[in-house]
């Protein structure tokens, strides 16, 4: 099972679901879960906490496609590229370069 699959799972078995999603059933003397409602909240809280994620890796992506931009030039040797490897590490770390 890959990281972001466990960690959805995860997410999914510690929400605790409010009275709003619970009948009583007086018959029974218990307690019934509205499933779809159930369902839809799990996922949705499961969908907003990879959401964010999501956003935290495009923002460390986007500072380093910045950095990258910003800090190539070129050698007299061969023309090649070179980049400063500290400046993308810091990129990496959430830092600015």
């Amino acid at each position: 099972m890959d990281k972001c699959r466990e960690a959805f799972m995860v997410m999914l078995e510690e929400i605790s679901l409010p009275m709003h999603m619970r009948e009583f059933d007086e018959e029974k003397c218990q307690f019934k879960y509205k499933t779809t409602s159930c369902l839809w909240m799990g996922f949705s809280k499961a969908w907003q906490y990879q959401q964010k994620r999501i956003d935290e890796l495009q923002t460390k992506l986007d500072a380093i496609k910045t950095c990258i931009e910003e800090k190539q030039y070129k050698t007299l040797r061969n023309g090649a590229p070179v980049l400063n490897v500290a400046d993308l590490e810091q990129a990496l770390k959430g830092g600015e370069g």
